[in-house]
């Protein structure tokens, strides 16, 4: 580990911002931003689309910082690198824990680009990491090896898979290892203990004092040169032969600026009662450095920290979650910093919503207002607490108040120059208001907008009478949107991902009067007096799919929906269709635990994907524990299915099992699952789904026009068929292995589908697709958070000519320009 060397600028200004709070659609990532460097900490889902939304150049970050080796750290890095390649970058530094190379070797099936190379380093002992021109970045590891309460030490490192090189080789063909940016070092730690976790020292460069002039002409020192040697530190002889020294005319500089950021796990039990955390965060709370280590890390040299008593940290970022923060022990160690370190909390309480995507609440109030049953309103932000841990009423003794804010989307923290420090909320981003949404309904009436099957008080009473007979063999099923977007998320769309709900009805009522009655927010209270008994499955999981089922189903609503996934299914390894999986597992433990199921752990679920994504779901496992799909820790309680081994519920769409056929039958009342190749890439695939009730969903992931799925699907009562590129578009259709829309139309004729959804648009089309005219088919297009009854499809239909006027089609060009903007360093994005 190499130590800092002495740097210092004039007028620097420097400035943390947070991109997006820790809320129930994303995780907190922040950006460090000086005049000369720009730094990236952490790199939540969800990062590379509020980079577009808000014009933030993502290829001018050279460094990236990662606190922790989970899906809440670095859910987005892997869709970040492979945008950031697509445009034009060519190196990028990753800093994070051991561990962090072996998991980057792990996605090099799915996450390959030859023109980018990525530097990766890891750091297991305290010092510097990198040094730039005006700010410097220093490592503090914080190591729980030890074993859950043992203290024994943990030395077996995991294997990776020699399978996995095969794959590879299968899917890109043998090429020299130097080209692919991965390595293959295994973690020193196991899947049994704590994933190692780590703390960042920042410290800007420091502020050269002012030069005196007129002291400088007292001393006869011509202007010119001479002037310029000085302001820099170094002496000059003048032609008298005198020599002055710099601190004759020069103010002793300022010291830089020092900031933290802390990063603790809550041991997936968010859930739990406050200060009941299991006991590896115990172990990690008594392990948090104290407020003068911090100090000296970020000097680093013994010269320097000489100074350390008169210094101390400027801001502290807490990347904790707020379960672990209210902890006692926290609190004792956040006022052990004292009042002059304002503490920033960017992981908010459970279940608080932000929604941080402006244009997409935009679009979806429009759709709302067109047909609030088939377009429901997402989630409305929550109030922040007023109330901040350590600052509770009644709390005496001024002293020990904590200097603690919660953090906001786009709140900047001003570290420099001195007279403007502090926290900056000018370019906060702000919801939609009263005013705007009045606008946008008058907007929708303007364009003559008009629902064209209203619901009736009437026929919503004879919905629900029809609802009590789902008991009685009439089986409900629901299709939820979560992305309809191509490759990149844009602003309007996510990338792909479909919620499956079949059967129950109580949760979909209360939901459903709910957002016609134009209520706002919800904790889901009411959830469990009407009971939710809908079982669920996840046809593909993009970056961004938990927080998609976020913005429908709040508090313990949520909850319920995650613990009653049964089943996941992925149709190929592209990274745009299954890069939410880890966080969906992770939420998904934690929903369990909030519940109070036995064992703080849900029942298994069958994750049924490609061969290569099995293997990358194995070895990350081995970097974070919290990811589970099946855990045999339920308190005794027994999962009811003979021979249902770990194993056994990682499903090779290749070579589908009995017991997945059984278990599909059983939990999701499924007769069969046909796993359908489709002509895209390696290990691509479609799906056939027929139900008891006698409906048959085919989904077709990505895919050229397929005749084996049109033989698949004969007579589909519903396809869902990727339609990427308008029918213009055939060229670039065929080189990049997608459909157009009339190809699309036109597997559905061959098919003979009754009803055909189009998704997976090109973010060219960023509100909605170029479509033929004419069709004699039932055509719906798919929206973000759009909620299909099979019984609601000829409704759906029959919105189409108000959508194209409430959305004239647009081609949008998507370069870096448009995904990746720019940010100022003055007053913020811009």
């Amino acid at each position: 580990m190499t130590t800092s060397k002495p740097f210092a600028q004039a007028n620097i200004q420097a400035h943390l911002q947070i991109l997006s709070v820790g809320a129930a659609e994303a995780s907190p990532t922040c950006l460090v931003i000086t005049d000369r460097d720009r730094f990236m900490l952490n790199v939540g889902e969800g990062t590379q689309r509020l980079a577009m939304e808000h014009k933030v150049r993502l290829t001018r970050f050279d460094h990236i910082f990662l606190t922790a080796l989970t899906p809440e750290a670095l859910g987005g890095l892997p869709g970040m690198l492979l945008t950031m390649a697509d445009c034009g970058k060519t190196a990028i530094s990753i800093h994070g824990p051991v561990g962090l190379r072996a998991l980057l070797r792990s996605t090099s099936h799915f996450m390959r680009r030859e023109d980018l190379k990525i530097i990766i380093r890891e750091y297991g002992t305290t010092g510097l990491a990198m040094q730039g021109p005006t700010l410097a970045m220093h490592a503090l590891p914080l190591l729980p090896t030890l074993s859950p309460c043992t203290g024994a030490p943990e030395q077996q490192p995991p294997q990776l898979p020699a399978e996995h090189e095969q794959m590879e080789e299968q899917q890109n063909g043998k090429e020299p290892m130097a080209k692919r940016p991965r390595t293959a070092t295994a973690s020193p730690f196991s899947s049994a203990s704590s994933p190692p976790i780590m703390a960042w020292v920042g410290l800007t460069a420091s502020v050269l004092g002012k030069f005196d002039v007129v002291r400088a002409r007292e001393l006869g020192i011509p202007t010119g040169p001479l002037y310029g040697k000085l302001k820099a530190g170094h002496a000059v002889t003048l032609p008298d032969g005198r020599s002055i020294q710099p601190e004759e005319v020069v103010a002793p500089p300022t010291p830089g600026a020092i900031f933290g950021v802390i990063h603790l796990p809550d041991g997936g039990r968010e859930g739990k009662k406050e200060g009941n955390g299991d006991c590896n965060t115990f172990s990690s709370l008594l392990a948090l450095p104290h407020p003068k280590f911090w100090v000296e890390a970020a000097l680093d040299t013994a010269a320097a920290m000489a100074a350390a008593d008169t210094l101390h940290l400027t801001c502290m970022l807490h990347y904790t979650s707020a379960a672990v923060v209210h902890t006692p022990l926290y609190q004792e160690w956040m006022k052990s910093f004292g009042p002059s370190t304002t503490h920033i909390l960017t992981a908010l309480p459970s279940g608080t919503h932000q929604n941080p995507y402006r244009a997409a609440r935009i679009n979806n109030l429009r759709l709302h207002f067109l047909d609030p049953v088939i377009f429901p309103r997402a989630a409305a932000p929550s109030n922040i607490p007023s109330i901040l841990p350590g600052k509770e009423e009644g709390e005496e003794g001024e002293e020990e108040r904590l200097n603690v804010v919660w953090g906001k989307n786009l709140m900047k923290y001003q570290l420099l120059p001195e007279n403007k420090k502090g926290v900056d909320e000018l370019g906060v981003l702000e919801d939609v208001g009263k005013v705007e949404e009045e606008e946008l309904r008058a907007d929708a009436e303007f364009r003559q907008v008009m629902l064209p099957l209203p619901l009736t008080v009437q026929e919503e009473e004879m919905e629900g009478e029809e609802e009590q007979g789902d008991d009685e063999g009439v089986e409900e099923v629901e299709i939820v949107f979560l992305g309809t977007g191509s490759a990149i998320p844009s602003k309007y769309r996510n990338v792909s991902g479909i919620y499956l709900r079949i059967g129950g009805s109580g949760e979909r009522r209360r939901r459903r009067r709910r957002k016609m009655g134009g209520g706002e927010g919800g904790d889901g209270g009411d959830a469990r007096e009407e009971g939710d008994t809908a079982k669920g499955m996840l046809l593909d999981v993009g970056e961004g799919s938990l927080g998609q089922l976020a913005n429908l189903y709040e508090g313990e609503a949520l909850s319920r929906v995650l613990v009653n996934l049964k089943a996941i299914w992925i149709s190929h390894p592209h990274a745009d269709h299954h890069l939410g999986l880890m966080k969906v597992l992770v939420a998904r433990r934690r929903a369990a635990a909030s519940l109070f199921l036995p064992g703080g752990v849900p029942f298994p679920l069958l994750v049924l994907a490609p061969r290569p994504l099995l293997a990358w779901l194995r070895e990350y496992r081995q970097w974070d524990p919290a990811v589970q799909w099946y855990c045999n820790d339920r308190g005794g309680e027994e999962d009811g299915m003979k021979g249902g081994k770990e194993e056994e519920y990682l499903v090779d769409v290749e070579h589908m099992t009995p017991f997945a056929f059984t278990f599909l039958k059983r939990e999701l009342g499924l007769l069969n699952l046909t796993n359908v190749v489709v002509h895209h890439c390696p290990f691509a695939f479609g799906v056939v789904l027929d139900g008891v009730a006698g409906w048959r969903l085919v989904y077709s992931g990505d895919t050229r026009p397929c005749q084996r799925l049109v033989q698949a699907g004969k007579g589909a009562t519903i396809l869902i068929h990727e339609a990427t590129f308008e029918s213009g578009k055939a060229v670039d259709a065929v080189e990049r292995k997608h459909s157009t829309v009339d190809e699309a139309l036109d597997v559905a004729r061959r098919m003979e589908a009754k009803t055909v959804i189009l998704t997976h648009f090109s973010q060219r089309y960023p509100k909605f697709p170029v479509l033929p005219t004419g069709s004699e088919l039932r055509v719906i297009v798919a929206f973000d958070l759009m909620t299909l009854r099979f019984r609601d499809v000829s409704r759906a239909a029959a919105l189409l000519p108000m959508l194209q006027k409430l959305f004239p089609s647009e081609e949008e060009e998507v370069g870096e320009e448009v995904v990746l903007g720019e940010v100022g360093l003055g007053g913020g994005p811009k």
